[in-house]
């Protein structure tokens, strides 16, 4: 194939030459009469010219199958940072494509675009808190890679802030401000 791709690819061979037919292998030694191989991954080629008579032409020639990938790539870390994930991946074969987090387990349809890399360095924005997320990327050859879990928690950076403390006999009145996330609740 011209590109990558993550299917079977028929190869079909002809022969222009008159008089002659082909014979095809994929290793060099089990020859089939036969002028289509296919291939579920990369490997050579290897073709003979059979003349009318039965006699084999001198040379055989021999043609490469290329970009066929069908492992998945692999997320080597995703980590919930304040309102992000940060995620690192790699895919040693057509190199990653694309990447996206979602808040559903199903494999995803829509990627964000990146540049084809063998390793994925990217952090996602824009991601809520108190949210589970499934993180996933993608090849040059269609492969999706297993989801990767992460849990975005809410991350206050600082405790409220007590302002005022009155006591009485019977009471203890608190005044107290949280300018991050708020006061919703108190014990004593």
């Amino acid at each position: 194939p011209s590109g990558w791709t993550n299917k079977d690819v028929t190869v079909t061979v002809e022969v222009t030459i008159e008089g002659y037919t082909i014979e095809t292998s994929k290793n060099g030694t089990d020859w089939n009469a036969t002028n289509k191989l296919v291939y579920s991954e990369n490997g050579k080629v290897y073709v003979k010219l059979i003349k009318e008579n039965g006699e084999a032409y001198e040379e055989i020639f021999e043609g490469e199958v290329t970009n066929i990938d069908k492992s998945k790539p692999v997320i080597t870390g995703a980590t919930g940072e304040e309102k992000s994930i940060k995620l690192t991946a790699t895919d040693d074969i057509s190199g990653i494509v694309g990447y996206t987090a979602t808040t559903s387990n199903l494999i995803p349809n829509s990627f964000i675009s990146c540049s084809s890399t063998k390793a994925l360095k990217v952090t996602i924005p824009n991601i809520q808190e108190n949210t589970t997320y499934y993180v996933w990327v993608k090849d040059a050859a269609g492969n999706i890679s297993i989801a990767k879990t992460v849990q975005i928690s809410n991350k206050d950076k600082t405790p409220p802030t007590i302002t005022e403390v009155e006591t009485t006999t019977n009471s203890i009145r608190l005044t107290a401000t949280d300018e991050e996330s708020g006061i919703i609740g108190y014990t004593a």
